[in-house]
C-alpha cells in the first residue's frame, strides 16, 4: 500500500471519530477511538462501520475527500457504536451492522443533496433515522439479541483482568464529583455511548487539548441547561438516567464555534438557545416513546438546523454574527483568521476602481463640495491640474486652453462596459456655463452590476469609444473640457448605481492611490481623496510584478543557503503554482505538503491561507512575502496584519483562547519597507525590508526580519533572520 493510501484510510477512520466534535484532528480521534473500547463491543462495531462505509466510497467511486476529513464516515460510526453497546456481538449482528452503515451512508448522501441547496450541514440526522429503524425493527430479528455485558460487567472485568483489574475499575466508576460535574462528565462519555465517569473525564481532556473554545463552550451549554432544569423544577436526574446532556454540549459547541466565528454574540446566543433545546427534549422524551422510539440526538439536530436556517434568512449580515468563509482546523483557528480578515479586508467587497487621470492631479471639490457637490451628488469628485506654482492656468486663464488639465486624457478607472454617452456639447468660454445641459460630454461605464462611474464636461467630439464597448482599465476614453455646467475646465467623476446620466451619487473607494504634500506621498488604500488633496494613480514596478507573477503550472526553484555552526550547507527545493477548486492560486511544496494560497491583482500579491508544515521554508515565504504592492516610491511603508495562531507560541495562545471571543491581547504585525529601486539603463533592481513582529502583553516581541532583492533578471534574493536562525535563498519564478 503506497503512503498516500495508507495516509488516506488512517485519515478517514481518525476523522470520522473527530467529526463527532466538529474536527479533523488526529490526536482526538485516536483518543475517541480509544475511549470507543471502553465497551469492547461498541468498539468493534463503531469501527467496522467506518471501514464499511470506506468500502462503499471506494467502489462505487464518491468524493474520497469527503471520507477522508470524516464527513462521510462519522454517521455511520454512532451507529455502529449505538448497536455495539445495545446489542449482542456476533457475526449476524456484525453483519448486520454493516447494512445499517451502508444504510446510514445513503440516508447520509440523500440528506447531503437535499441540503446542499440550501447551504446547511446533515448533522447527525442520518444516525437518528438509522437508529429509529433499528429501534423499530429489532425486535423482529431474532438473531439481534439485547447485550447483556452491563449487567455482569464485574465477571467480565474479572475475568479480563482478575481482582486487580476489578479494583481499578471500582476506584474510576466511583470518584467523588459535585453533582454538576458528574453529570456533566457522564454527558460527554454519552456521546459515544460510554456511559461512565472516566470516559467523559477523557473525552473532556481530549475536548481541551483540541480546543479551548469547544471545550469551554461544552460547559456553558451544559451549565444552561442543568440551570434551567434546576429553576423551572424539574429533576436534574433526568439528565443523567436519559443521558440527554449530551444534546446541549453539541449544540453549544455546534453553534457557538463551528457553524458560527466564535464570538460574544455567538455566546450570547447560545444561552438563549439551550433552553429552548431543553424544552424540545423534554417534549421529545414524552412524545417519542409512544412511538417506541428513543430522543438521542433529535434535540441537537433540530436547534442547530432551525437557527442555522433561520440566519440564512437574514436581508442584512450582521458582522457580530457571521459563518466562516472557510473551515479552518479548529474554531480558534476560525476565530483569529477572522478577527485579523476583518481587520485586512474591510473593502473585501469592493471591487478595485482605480482614478481616471494620468499623472498628479488635484481635487479643487470633493465629496459634500462647497458649490454643486450636494444633495444627491454629494459624492462626487472635480479634477484639475496644477502647475508648480499651484496654478491651473497659464496666461490670463481667459481660454479653455490656458488650463492645464484641458485636452489632458481621461482613462478608465477600472474594467466595464460603455453603458451611455452623450456628444455633441459645446464647451464653454471661460466663465460661462450651460444650465440645460448640466452634465455637458458624458461617458457612463458599467463595472458590475450597481456600480456606475460617470465622466462629464468631457471635450465636444474626444470621445474615442462607443456605446456597447468593453474598455480596459486605464483605456483612454475621451479628452478633459469645459462643457455643461462647467465654469472652467475640469473632470467630474462620480459612481453611482444606475446607468443614467446624472443619477444620484454613490458613495464609493479608489482603490490604490498616491496623495502628494509637500513632495511626499502617502499611498492610500481604498480610500476617498479630500478636497485640496493632489492625487495620482500607483505606478507599477515591473521587475516587482514580474519576479512575483505567479502562474498556474508555474515551477519555482529555489537554492538555499543555511547558515550553520561551522558554516553553510546549499541545497535545492522546488514548489509549483496551481489554482483549487474554488479558483483560488497557492504554491505547493511537494516535499513538506505544505500550500500557501494567496490573491492578486495588477497592483499587488496577497497572502491569504498557508495550510502544512509550519517548519517549512514555504510557510517562512508566506510570512516574509505576506503582502507586496507592485509600487515604489521613497519612505514608503506598508503595514498589515497577520493572524496570531500563524506566530504565536502555542503555549502562550493556549491559555489566551479562552477569553479570544470576548476580547485578544494579541496582535501580529507585518511591516514592509521599499528601502531602494535603481533603474539605470545597465542595471535594474529593487530592495525591501519586511519584519513581522508579535506585540501583546503575552507573546513580547519575538521578531522575524527578511531582506528581499529583485534584480534585473527576475531572480528573488531572500535573506531570513530569526532568533539566531538564518538563511539565504535564491529564487527562481522565471
Amino acid at each position: 500500500m503506497s503512503k498516500t493510501r495508507f495516509q488516506f484510510y488512517v485519515d478517514s477512520i481518525l476523522n470520522s471519530y473527530s467529526k463527532v466534535f466538529f474536527a479533523e484532528n488526529r490526536l482526538l480521534g485516536i483518543l475517541l477511538l480509544l475511549i470507543s473500547f471502553l465497551d469492547y463491543g461498541s468498539g468493534l462495531m463503531g469501527l467496522l462501520s467506518v471501514i464499511t462505509v470506506i468500502a462503499v466510497v471506494k467502489i462505487l467511486k464518491y468524493d474520497e475527500e469527503m471520507m477522508q476529513n470524516g464527513a462521510w464516515g462519522f454517521n455511520s460510526l454512532l451507529i455502529g457504536l449505538g448497536i455495539g453497546i445495545y446489542f449482542d456481538i456476533s457475526l449476524n449482528a456484525a453483519v448486520l451492522t454493516m447494512l445499517f452503515a451502508i444504510t446510514g451512508f445513503f440516508i447520509t448522501l440523500a440528506i447531503w443533496g437535499w441540503f446542499l441547496k440550501y447551504n446547511l450541514p446533515f448533522l447527525s440526522i442520518p444516525f437518528l433515522l438509522t437508529m429509529w429503524i433499528i429501534s423499530a425493527s429489532y425486535s423482529s430479528l431474532d438473531s439481534f439479541g439485547i447485550s447483556e455485558r452491563g449487567i455482569y460487567t464485574w465477571n467480565e472485568i474479572y475475568a479480563f483482568g482478575g481482582s486487580e483489574l476489578v479494583q481499578l475499575y471500582q476506584h474510576a466508576i466511583h470518584i467523588e464529583l459535585p453533582h454538576f460535574w458528574q453529570h456533566y462528565f457522564l454527558s460527554l462519555g454519552a456521546i459515544f455511548f460510554q456511559f461512565s465517569l472516566l470516559a467523559g473525564i477523557i473525552i473532556a481532556f481530549g475536548l481541551l487539548i483540541y480546543s479551548r473554545i469547544a471545550f469551554t463552550l461544552s460547559l456553558i451549554g451544559y451549565g444552561v441547561a442543568y440551570i434551567f432544569y434546576f429553576h423551572y423544577g424539574v429533576s436534574s436526574d433526568e439528565l443523567s438516567y436519559t443521558y440527554v446532556g449530551f444534546n446541549f454540549i453539541l449544540t453549544a459547541i455546534a453553534l457557538g464555534a463551528y457553524y458560527l466565528v466564535p464570538s460574544r454574540t455567538s455566546y450570547f446566543w447560545i444561552v438563549l438557545l439551550l433552553p429552548i433545546s431543553v424544552i424540545i427534549t423534554l417534549a421529545s422524551g414524552k412524545i417519542l416513546p409512544i412511538l417506541g422510539l428513543p430522543v438521542f440526538s433529535l434535540p441537537f439536530n433540530a436547534v442547530v438546523l432551525l437557527f442555522l436556517y433561520a440566519l440564512k434568512l437574514r436581508t442584512q449580515v450582521s458582522q457580530k454574527l457571521q459563518e466562516p468563509a472557510v473551515q479552518k482546523s479548529s474554531p480558534e483557528a476560525n476565530l483569529y483568521v477572522y478577527q485579523n480578515n476583518t481587520q485586512r479586508f474591510y473593502s473585501s467587497d469592493y471591487l478595485p476602481v482605480f482614478l481616471p487621470i494620468v499623472g498628479e492631479w488635484h481635487i479643487s471639490q470633493g465629496q459634500k463640495g462647497k458649490h454643486t457637490h450636494k444633495g444627491d451628488w454629494q459624492y462626487a469628485w472635480d479634477f484639475i491640474r496644477l502647475d508648480e506654482t499651484g496654478e491651473q492656468y497659464k496666461n490670463e486663464g481667459l481660454n479653455p486652453e490656458d488650463y492645464y488639465c484641458f485636452e489632458k486624457p481621461v482613462v478608465a478607472p477600472s474594467a466595464g462596459k460603455i453603458a451611455e454617452i452623450r456628444d455633441g456639447i459645446e464647451d464653454n468660454a471661460v466663465g460661462q456655463i450651460n444650465l440645460q445641459q448640466n452634465w455637458g460630454n458624458t461617458i457612463i461605464i458599467e463595472h458590475s452590476p450597481f456600480l456606475y462611474s460617470q465622466l462629464s464636461h468631457l471635450k465636444k467630439d474626444s470621445i474615442k469609444v462607443k456605446e456597447g464597448d468593453f474598455v480596459k482599465k486605464g483605456q483612454v476614453l475621451a479628452l478633459v473640457g469645459n462643457s455643461g455646467r462647467s465654469p472652467y475646465p475640469h473632470l467630474h467623476m462620480q459612481f453611482q448605481i444606475t446607468p443614467f446620466i446624472g443619477s444620484r451619487t454613490f458613495r464609493y473607494p479608489f482603490a490604490y492611490y498616491l496623495s502628494h504634500k509637500n513632495e511626499t506621498k502617502k499611498w492610500n488604500q481604498f480610500g476617498f481623496p479630500l478636497e485640496g488633496e493632489s492625487v495620482s494613480n500607483v505606478q507599477t514596478i515591473e521587475i516587482l510584478r514580474n519576479a512575483l507573477q505567479f502562474k498556474p503550472g508555474q515551477i519555482i526553484k529555489i537554492e538555499i543557503k543555511e547558515k550553520q555552526n561551522m558554516g553553510f550547507s546549499v541545497h535545492e527545493n522546488e514548489w509549483q503554482v496551481h489554482t483549487n477548486a474554488y479558483n483560488i492560486p497557492y504554491i505547493y511544496c511537494p516535499e513538506t505538503k505544505s500550500y500557501a494560497y494567496f490573491d492578486k491583482d495588477e497592483q499587488r500579491l496577497l497572502f491569504l491561507d498557508f495550510e502544512g508544515n509550519t517548519k517549512s521554508l514555504l510557510y517562512h515565504f508566506f510570512l516574509s512575502f505576506y503582502h507586496i504592492q507592485w509600487t515604489y516610491f521613497d519612505g514608503f511603508e506598508l503595514k498589515d496584519s497577520i493572524p496570531a495562531n500563524y506566530f504565536v507560541n502555542k503555549a502562550i495562545l493556549f491559555f489566551h483562547d479562552f477569553i479570544a471571543p470576548f476580547k485578544s491581547f494579541i496582535s501580529v504585525n507585518f511591516e514592509l519597507k521599499y528601502l531602494q529601486y535603481t533603474n539605470d539603463f545597465n542595471d535594474e533592481n529593487i530592495r525591501l525590508k519586511s519584519e513581522i513582529k508579535g506585540n501583546s502583553m503575552l507573546s513580547g516581541n519575538d521578531k522575524q526580519l527578511n531582506n528581499i532583492e529583485i534584480n534585473a533578471s527576475g531572480d528573488i534574493i531572500w535573506e531570513r533572520k530569526l532568533k539566531n536562525q538564518n538563511f539565504k535563498a535564491l529564487i527562481h519564478t522565471h
